[in-house]
């Protein structure tokens, strides 16, 4: 205790009055500046593409030759044909995918939300924030957030 600080001085309560706004702000701010920013870049790049929507739905796919990334069409009419091969050399034969899977849904959600985020830098610098979850959960790390400040500041209360 340091008994050579007057509790009745103006700048004790200065730092008192911003101590306790700041106390208030960074356990409501900060996730609501992480929602409000996700809800803006999901409102205007689609961070989630409708990975859900896709499961079960007819398409079909290709692959690079070299690498992992693959090119997906779905099929909207029933019977249609095969697409055309702009780039025979840098890819595989396409192939008819009856019911797209969950894997596939992914993989194809993540592919697009690559894409997008090369095409808007600013969705890129905000990628610490849902890069960890799958797309259709883009929200997740407020929710986390949320969790993190209630398990360490619920403490105090125990």
């Amino acid at each position: 205790v340091d008994y050579s600080i007057n509790c009745a001085d103006s700048s004790h309560k200065l730092f008192k009055a911003y101590a306790l706004a700041m106390t208030l702000i960074y356990p409501i701010g900060i996730p609501l500046l992480y929602w409000r920013l996700l809800k803006h870049a999901q409102s205007k790049m689609y961070l989630d593409p409708g990975q859900q929507n896709l499961i079960g739905k007819k398409a079909w796919k290709r692959q690079d030759v070299g690498e992992e990334k693959w090119e997906f069409i779905l099929m909207d009419v029933e019977g249609e044909e095969k697409p055309s091969d702009d780039e025979p050399a840098f890819w595989k034969e396409w192939e008819k995918v009856e019911s797209v899977s969950e894997d596939e849904a992914l993989e194809f959600a993540i592919y697009i939300r690559s894409k997008i985020e090369e095409e808007h830098p600013t969705l890129m610098r905000m990628s610490f924030l849902y890069s960890m979850y799958e797309p259709w959960c883009y929200n997740f790390e407020v929710k986390e957030t949320v969790r993190k400040l209630i398990l360490t500041g619920g403490l105090i209360f125990f």
